[in-house]
């Protein structure tokens, strides 16, 4: 037993000093970058996303394929005998280790590989297949836009040794994408190095970002347009006899049962966010108006009912204008304001 624990702290004493050795070696010519001593080393990065199938806006996520290519100059790869091409495997050479910064699930495409011309010039390309996230407030919904980046950055160094450099041409998106629901700009390069808060450092960043909107015509004619027309139920009740009460509220109650049974009919093409959206805000105020036109009915046939005919008659005049005017101020503070 002594000798198998002696022979236990040996083997720990030979693991510390080897990983103290390793820890004082100097980084081989592969781990350091072109030039250490000098200017950034100049990365110049393309983007081109080949198709985006889906926006999940209540996940903050969509889905796309993306190709991207990074180039830079190695002179320790330069070899004038060497073939017109060369290929190695990116660990082998010093690369700016790429991360990209709002994956969710991704998965790469094309194998781990560089290509070297003779000059020492690098080039790396990779497609990525899945799901990146996207930072979302669907307060203005349905008549929202966001920005869409994909981002990625020089894990490890920082904009002082890493420079990236947007391509001059290839950079945005196929003309056609599969994407439905939403229109999406051309997409605009630009350089965006990233605040690493918790290490209070910056790191070297590059990204595509688009600008989308969505497409809103579907919600004006699927939600917006039949509550108008519940609207006009309820807005009904005040051109029939204003002693018919009894019509009234038969009419109100139907209106009012109407717009409770289509909110629940339609909740699923709302965004189920913890917030109020315009929409939101549009239904609640629309809600409240034909529930007070119900309870005017009520009350017109209370005081109809106590000998009150001539206010029921004033009541109805001046709410039938009173209606309109607050389904504009319901629409106007829900949609424009």
């Amino acid at each position: 037993m002594r000798v198998v624990g002696l022979v236990d702290r040996i083997l720990t004493m030979i693991s510390a000093l080897l990983i103290l050795l390793l820890a004082q070696t100097e980084p081989t010519e592969v781990a350091v970058r072109p030039d250490p001593e000098g200017e950034p080393t100049q990365v110049t990065a393309s983007i081109v996303v080949l198709d985006m199938t889906d926006i999940v806006d209540v996940r903050q996520s969509f889905t796309a394929d993306v190709y991207m290519k990074l180039e830079w100059k190695d002179a320790r790869l330069a070899r004038d005998d060497a073939a017109k091409v060369r290929r190695f495997g990116l660990e082998q050479v010093w690369n700016p280790n790429i991360q990209v910064l709002n994956e969710n699930s991704l998965t790469a495409q094309l194998p781990f590989v560089v290509s070297v011309t003779r000059d020492g010039s690098v080039a790396y390309m990779q497609r990525f297949i899945g799901t990146f996230t996207i930072p979302l407030h669907l307060a203005h919904f349905p008549f929202d836009s966001h920005r869409l980046p994909i981002s990625i950055v020089a894990a490890g160094y920082s904009p002082d040794e890493v420079q990236f450099v947007a391509h001059g041409q290839l950079n945005g998106r196929e003309e056609q994408l599969t994407l439905a629901g939403w229109t999406i700009d051309a997409g605009r390069p630009r350089i965006a190095p990233y605040q690493v808060h918790l290490l209070d450092r910056t790191v070297a960043g590059f990204e595509l970002e688009f600008q989308i909107r969505r497409v809103s015509l579907f919600y004006l004619l699927r939600l917006i347009g039949p509550l108008l027309l519940i609207v006009l139920i309820g807005w009904g009740t005040c051109w029939i006899n204003p002693l018919d009460t009894g019509a009234q509220i038969r009419l109100g109650a139907t209106g009012f049962l109407t717009l409770v049974a289509y909110q629940f009919a339609v909740g699923g093409l709302l965004p189920k966010v913890s917030y109020l959206t315009r929409m939101d805000m549009f239904v609640a105020g629309i809600t409240l108006i034909i529930f007070c036109c119900l309870a005017k009915a009520v009350l017109g046939d209370h005081l109809r009912a106590k000998g009150g005919e001539d206010t029921v008659v004033k009541i109805n005049r001046v709410f039938r204008w009173a209606y309109l005017g607050a389904v504009l101020v319901v629409t106007t503070v829900a949609f424009w304001l």
